[in-house]
């Protein structure tokens, strides 16, 4: 989902492609550029998510009639701040990734008064029946991380372009000559932060593509009280009508018609910012269909699945969790982690992607409660000083990748898929617009990927670059 993933015990890699954020607007391939050009009078947006709140703000702003159509009772799409007792949890996007002031979210929430707390707490890796493993090993465990990453490219020359990492994985540890348990906690490190990163098993990830979208330079850090501000901000002042899913889109040269289940809508522009998960499922027809490139992008790219579970309780559980992987005897991976150090509440959050959000979906969220509270006893009482974790008091489940109007958690490239396919994804056609992070071919998967397609759509509409000021 627009981002929620564990801080990486690494440093973060560096923008890898040259082109600035907002470069290249006028270069994309698919532009109809008579419908481009001409004047704006009134803009119809599909999805009151981050990308299309960010983009209807901006128009509204420039004096441009703008309607929002949401298919939920509630604006914010994969960013969902809610209250778990006393308790703000964001069930999707948590992190801003990256405090730099490049980061056009650090810029907004500055804006907005809402500080960032940076997430700097020590990170742990705990294996069933042995415990927390030393720290010397932790440490060993993440330079294998540097060092797979640094041995990409004569990976990738070996396995070729239709390889997956799970593959590039088991090369290098070959390569590395590695066996028996040092092997097999590389291999669980590797799997674990690959598929917490991006939100799918690394049998399914791109090696091709693997760590070469862009980021922001710093720490991560949470907005104290929760993403929800930021979606309350960018809403102000713009016509968001919820309940409202959009069954048909009808474009040509002069305009859009769509259709809902209550009302038709007319306007001269369209930007559909709905999850990739959903234009994948066909869940809107289109008239005329979808360009043949645009279709085949769409065929390509996948929705990964990352799930939350929050568990809160009625006392602090200690100190020694801080955050870690958790590596059960049964196989696959779980990351934990205490929120008392950015919440003040005895809560933690459990965050699956990959394999492991893959067989949450066949437990019921009681299921997956006890058996993830289990496992925080296990961790609370395993080392000193220690404050065993009795039953939470409250609990929650998210379901992304199963829920209707979403699909998945946020956007991946598997093998055969590139960066060619979300720029396809992200051309206009005519006077249909498209937006959200799986069209951001740079910052895919992330917050500030949806708002900055958000942008970029508002912006071509109107025939100038836009950016945070033009929000806030």
């Amino acid at each position: 989902m627009a981002r929620s993933r564990p801080p990486s015990p690494l440093p973060r890699r560096e923008f890898l492609r040259g082109a600035g954020a907002c470069a290249g607007l006028w270069a994309l391939p698919g532009w109809n550029v008579a419908g481009l050009f001409s004047r704006p009078k009134s803009v119809a947006i599909v999805g009151a998510g981050v990308a299309g709140l960010s983009a209807a703000r901006a128009l509204s702003r420039l004096g441009i009639d703008t309607v929002v159509l949401e298919a939920l009772d509630r604006i914010g799409g994969r960013v969902h701040t809610a209250a778990l007792g006393e308790l703000r949890i964001d069930r999707g996007a948590s992190w801003v990734h990256g405090m730099s002031p490049k980061n056009p979210l650090v810029e907004l929430f500055r804006r907005l008064g809402v500080r960032l707390v940076p997430d700097h707490v020590p990170f742990h890796l705990f294996e069933e029946g042995n415990g927390f493993l030393p720290k010397w090993e932790v440490k060993a465990l993440n330079k294998s991380v540097t060092a797979f990453i640094d041995a990409l490219p004569a990976l990738r020359a070996q396995l070729g372009p239709a390889a997956d990492v799970g593959g590039g994985i088991e090369r290098f540890l070959t390569l590395r000559g590695l066996s028996g348990t040092t092997r097999s906690r590389v291999r669980f490190m590797l799997n674990a932060f690959f598929e917490a990163w991006y939100a799918a098993p690394t049998r399914r990830l791109s090696l091709e593509w693997i760590w070469e979208d862009g980021s922001f330079p710093g720490l991560d850090g949470f907005p104290e009280g929760g993403y929800g501000q930021l979606i309350t901000a960018l809403a102000e002042g713009v016509d968001v009508r919820t309940g409202s899913p959009v069954q048909s889109i009808h474009y040509g040269p002069s305009g859009v018609r769509l259709e809902t289940s209550h009302e038709t809508l007319r306007a001269t522009h369209a930007i559909v910012t709905v999850p990739l998960g959903v234009l994948k499922q066909g869940a809107i027809h289109f008239d005329p269909p979808l360009p043949q490139a645009k279709q085949a992008a769409l065929d390509r790219l996948e929705m990964g699945s990352f799930e939350k579970v929050h568990l809160l309780f009625d006392h602090p559980l200690g100190g020694q969790m801080d955050e870690l992987f958790y590596r059960p005897r049964a196989g696959g991976r779980l990351f934990l982690k205490d929120l008392w150090p950015f919440s003040g509440a005895p809560a933690v959050l459990a965050l699956a992607g990959g394999e492991f959000a893959l067989r949450m979906a066949s437990q019921s969220d009681a299921e997956v409660l006890r058996e993830t509270a289990e496992m925080v006893q296990r961790v609370t009482s395993s080392g000193p000083p220690s404050i065993h974790a009795l039953p939470p008091v409250r609990g929650d489940v998210t379901r992304w990748r199963d829920a209707r109007f979403f699909g998945g958690s946020f956007s991946y490239l598997p093998p055969g898929a590139s960066p060619a396919d979300q720029q396809a994804l992200a051309a206009p056609h005519q006077r249909l617009h498209f937006a959200g992070e799986a069209t951001h071919d740079r910052y895919y998967a992330s917050v500030h990927g949806a708002l900055l397609s958000g942008l970029r759509e508002a912006g071509r509409i109107f025939g100038r670059d836009l950016d945070v000021h033009d929000l806030i």
